[in-house]
């Protein structure tokens, strides 16, 4: 499964919402419904090479149109798609179009609803478990999506007894019955993937820290020699932080687990599935990849950005890590913030105004090093200048005020340009904000 890697000077962060293909997916991907919610069944048999699932969506539809594409594996086999209608289960017509592209055929009966359930029956390759940890992400395909949407989630997934289940929202249940284990996840508000992590229990260990109702959980491999508690420690600091700064954290608990195979953290809203390496440089004090994506819970898993639209990757990508460098400015003084603000900066220099320098706002996806160190480097300065502009009370206000608003909703950057206004009435704020985002080169002071 291909990920988009950014690298920011010590930190390797692999991107929760996109891969480099999105782009392409996302304008070929047919309109015309809207999913509202998911509710998955997943059972994993002990010695089993497929995932059976069952998955029941509300769907809202937006016009009449007679069939719509979802991505879902093609590696999958789709036993049935179904939409409930007259108080019995009705049979839609389906096609696998292309790699993991299923296209869907509405009967007239279904073109004709504004909102209706469908369901979805298949089975989804893995290997049968084993020591090693199985992830199925939304790059994976393992459930049916649309690429840009956000949808409240439910997952209850049953596996051989000595196996743990993690995904995105809040654990609402287990049961141990007999030979098997069932796990209940729920999100209550709309998030942008599920990810299903499953591993043996003992293959992990499970150290936690609990605080304010809330909880930070962390599982690393029992092989790991890295002390647990600073990592833990750091992580409620920061958390406290973007609380105080931001807003109420909506969900009881936030999970990090280790992967192996990874290069950085993949990030899910109350999910952290962070590579052996970056964990290992936690554990020796090197905070910076947890802070920033402690920080993205808050607005990257908590509130979405407009995805394919200008100001999409600045809300993603520049905004989280400016949040970053608020919390080194509170922990470690004015210094250390401005070191940590310029330091990107002297990459950025090189090709600053030059002709490979573009505006944040023209960024469509940060797939070169030069358009990764606009958004990394420049976009938190731009912030630090808006910042700046307002008040801190200005600040904090404006911050609070969006994540209220948009916690579990997608964000424009237009709507994020009438937030701006609302607290600056001057319209100064707004008209350096236009001004930064616009232009190449260095922000003038």
């Amino acid at each position: 499964m291909p990920r988009f890697v950014m690298r920011t000077h010590r930190t390797v962060i692999i991107f929760f919402c996109l891969l480099a293909s999105l782009a392409q997916l996302t304008m070929s991907q047919s309109r015309g419904i809207n999913i509202i919610s998911y509710d998955i069944d997943a059972t994993i048999a002990p010695h089993a090479d497929a995932v059976e699932i069952t998955v029941t969506c509300l769907i809202q539809k937006t016009d009449t149109t007679s069939q719509s594409e979802l991505l879902l594996s093609s590696n999958s086999k789709l036993q049935a798609v179904q939409f409930f209608t007259k108080g019995r289960w009705s049979e839609i017509p389906f096609q696998f179009t292309g790699k993991d592209t299923l296209q869907l055929h509405f009967p007239l009966t279904m073109r004709q609803a504004d909102s209706l359930t469908m369901k979805f029956r298949y089975t989804f390759p893995i290997s049968p478990l084993g020591d090693s940890l199985l992830l199925l992400d939304r790059g994976s395909r393992w459930y049916p999506l649309i690429i840009d949407q956000i949808a409240t989630m439910r997952l209850k997934c049953e596996v051989p007894r000595d196996y743990t289940v993690l995904s995105a929202g809040d654990l609402i249940e287990t049961k141990v019955s007999g030979t098997t284990s069932q796990f209940i996840w729920e999100t209550k508000l709309p998030i942008f993937k599920l990810p299903l992590v499953v591993f043996k229990s003992s293959s992990l260990k499970k150290d936690t820290t609990q605080f304010l109702r809330k909880k930070i959980i962390l599982y690393s491999s029992a092989a790991d020699t890295f002390r647990c508690a600073p990592i833990l420690t750091e992580a409620k600091n920061a958390f406290l932080f973007f609380t105080n700064a931001i807003g109420e954290y909506p969900y009881k608990s936030l999970t990090l687990v280790e992967v192996p195979y990874f290069d950085g953290t993949d990030i899910s809203s109350g999910l952290l599935m962070t590579g052996s390496r970056s964990l290992m440089e936690m554990g020796n004090g090197d905070f910076d990849a947890l802070r920033l994506t402690v920080a993205e819970q808050w607005i990257g898993a908590g509130v979405f950005a407009k995805f394919h639209q200008p100001g999409f990757w600045f809300l993603t990508i520049s905004l989280p890590q400016y949040f970053r460098l608020m919390y080194i400015r509170r922990e470690k003084g004015e210094e250390a913030f401005n070191e940590a603000l310029h330091e990107p900066l002297k990459q950025y220099e090189r090709f600053a105004g030059k002709e490979n320098d573009i505006p944040i706002l023209d960024v469509d996806f940060p797939n070169s090093k030069e358009k990764g160190l606009i958004l990394y480097g420049k976009g938190p300065l731009v912030i630090s200048k808006l910042h700046t502009q307002l008040s801190d009370d200005q600040w904090k206000a404006l911050l609070q005020d969006l994540y209220r608003e948009f916690l579990g909703k997608i964000l424009t950057f237009g709507e994020f340009q009438t937030y701006v206004s609302k607290h600056d009435k001057s319209g100064k704020s707004l008209t350096l904000l236009n001004r930064l985002v616009t232009q190449k080169g260095i922000p003038k002071e």
